[in-house]
């Protein structure tokens, strides 16, 4: 009886280890975690269907993108800085950065980028998945 016991209780184990495997990344996220960040790719593939952009603008919404995302690593590597100047300086590189893009933008596209910034900011504070903003730490 004791080993048949034990047996089901190793059988139950081994049978839950691959469902916990498979769990999604950040799904139970609590909270102070960050939410998974975009690729640059992945920005300028989803800027590119939302605002319909060419080659062109393509190429340099990613130039922008990758300077910021740079930027952003070596300010989450910096020891240094506190955490509050740390939340200033990516603001202001987001800013920096929307500002750039908007001015590749004709005036619809900038409408529509306005439209979509706002989106997503609102998916964010309301903790919804997929509110990561081109360039926000959905983190690299």
């Amino acid at each position: 009886m004791k080993r048949s016991v034990v047996f089901c209780a190793a059988a139950l184990i081994l049978t839950a280890l691959p469902s916990l495997a498979q769990r999604t990344p950040g799904a139970d996220r609590g909270q102070g975690q960050r939410p998974q960040v975009m690729s640059v790719d992945d920005q300028v593939a989803q800027l590119a269907k939302e605002l319909n952009l060419d080659e062109n603008q393509k190429t340099q919404v990613k130039a922008i993108l990758q300077n910021q995302s740079d930027e952003m690593q070596k300010l989450r590597q910096d020891s240094s800085v506190s955490q509050e100047d740390r939340r200033t300086k990516f603001q202001a590189l987001r800013s920096t950065s929307t500002t750039k893009i908007k001015a590749l933008l004709t005036a619809d596209q900038a409408t529509k980028y306005d439209d979509y910034l706002s989106k997503q900011r609102g998916h964010r504070q309301q903790g919804a998945p997929g509110g990561a903003q081109p360039g926000n730490p959905p983190v690299q």
